[in-house]
C-alpha cells in the first residue's frame, strides 16, 4: 500500500504554503531534517498526524487587542488564540520529505537539503518501518 499521487501533491501544498523545513540541533552537535505545519485551523494537521502516525500540538497565545475608540467600550480587549503544530524530525522528516519533494514548488530546495542530512542522520530502523506501514515510500537508506 502506498499513498495516492494526489494525497502527496495536496500535502506538498500544504508543506509548501503554510510549513517550512529546517535543521534541528539534538544532543551532541548533531542536526536532523525538521519539518512543520502552523495553524490555526486544527483539522489539516490532525490529517497529516493520522497519516505519519504523530499527535498534534495544541497551542494557546492570549495576547491584548486594541480596540476602535468609537464602539468599543474597552481599550484593550483580552483575547486568546487556539491552534496547533504538526511536526516531523529526523527519519520521519526524511521520509514524508522523500515522498512530497516532487511535487514542492517553493520548498523543493531545502526538501533536497533536507533528505541529504536525513540520509546521513542516525535512526532506528523501527521508525522507517512504521512510515511504510502507514503507506510511505522510503528511500534507500544505504545510498548516502
Amino acid at each position: 500500500m502506498s499513498l495516492e499521487l494526489a494525497k502527496l501533491a495536496y500535502l506538498a501544498g500544504v508543506l509548501d504554503t503554510q510549513g517550512g523545513i529546517k535543521r534541528r540541533a539534538v544532543k551532541s552537535g548533531v542536526e536532523l531534517p525538521m519539518v512543520y505545519v502552523h495553524r490555526s485551523d486544527v483539522r489539516v494537521l490532525q490529517h497529516l498526524a493520522d497519516l505519519t502516525g504523530t499527535k498534534v500540538t495544541h497551542t494557546a497565545r492570549a495576547y491584548a487587542k486594541h480596540g476602535c475608540s468609537v464602539h468599543c467600550p474597552d481599550k484593550h480587549q483580552h483575547v486568546t488564540s487556539h491552534g496547533g503544530r504538526w511536526s516531523l524530525t529526523g527519519v520521519r522528516a526524511t521520509v514524508f520529505l522523500w515522498n512530497v519533494r516532487p511535487y514542492l514548488v517553493f520548498l523543493a530546495e531545502e526538501a533536497a537539503a533536507a533528505i541529504t542530512l536525513g540520509l546521513s542522520s542516525p535512526f532506528k530502523p523501527a521508525t522507517p518501518q512504521r512510515m511504510a506501514e502507514l503507506g510511505w515510500e522510503l528511500p534507500d537508506f544505504r545510498v548516502i
